[in-house]
């Protein structure tokens, strides 16, 4: 695991590890949905050509 406490990790306010995380996480999500989103309107302007 991380090697950080249990109880670090259960406040919501924590510092350090937790707000990295939080930050990489929203950072992958964001860039999922972009992907996702080129995507789909790829497939819009190639349409029945592909």
């Amino acid at each position: 695991m991380l090697g950080e406490q249990v109880e670090s990790l259960l406040n919501p306010r924590a510092e350090g590890m937790r707000d990295a995380l939080r930050i990489l996480l929203n950072a992958r999500d964001a860039m999922e949905h972009q992907s996702t989103a080129g995507w789909l309107m790829l497939t819009a302007l190639c349409g029945p050509w592909i």
